[in-house]
């Protein structure tokens, strides 16, 4: 894996963390595994 395709895939990490949080935050998950199920999800759509 090459420089710019380790900053690609951390970009996508942070990004989906972002998009998870507030996720998280709007439907008030709780649960640990519902929270692995929608960072999974988040990370399908990259």
């Amino acid at each position: 894996m090459n420089l710019q395709d380790k900053r690609k895939h951390i970009q996508k990490v942070v990004m989906s963390m972002l998009g998870l949080f507030d996720t998280i935050h709007i439907l008030n998950i709780t649960d640990k595994q519902e929270i692995a199920k929608t960072w999974t999800n988040l990370l399908s759509r990259f």
